[in-house]
């Protein structure tokens, strides 16, 4: 699970909507006032993913490091209707380059140029294991036990 980032920019997250007050019929203005503060999606139709948004919150260290001629428009990087893409684009943006490249981007797989890690993001996978979707088996990786202690 990624990191809170505390602050005034991060949206709320509860929001209790109710249509209509049973006893008039009446618009609720705590639902309207819910849906003002609600943050937008990213694209319409979309499913809004608070954690991308903690993702964004950290500061941005670098342009995308496509590898050459691996390059995407924005529609299927940062603007993706898939999550893990959206998640590995922002990430490769923010993360550290790691010292020790994972295996996949050891071999020169995958869309970016640089094997980019944020230790407490996504299990220590890195940005091009990700955007493939397949974070779970990026070398860099750590396990969790799933057992609460």
């Amino acid at each position: 699970m990624p990191p809170p980032v505390g602050g005034p920019q991060d949206p709320p997250y509860e929001l209790k909507i109710d249509k209509q007050t049973p006893e008039t019929g009446q618009q609720n203005p705590a639902a309207q006032d819910a849906r003002k503060q609600a943050p937008p999606s990213p694209r319409p139709g979309s499913i809004h993913i608070p954690f991308l948004d903690r993702l964004r919150a950290v500061p941005e260290v670098r342009e995308i490091p496509w590898r050459p001629g691996q390059e995407l428009p924005p529609e299927r990087s940062i603007d993706s209707p898939r999550v893990q893409q959206r998640g590995a684009t922002l990430l490769s943006t923010r993360g550290a380059v790691s010292p020790s490249p994972c295996e996949h981007c050891a071999a020169g797989y995958g869309r970016f140029s640089q094997c980019v890690i944020l230790e407490q993001w996504f299990q220590g996978a890195c940005s091009g294991c990700i955007f493939t979707s397949k974070g779970n088996k990026c070398s860099l990786r750590f396990q969790t036990s799933g057992k609460s202690a």
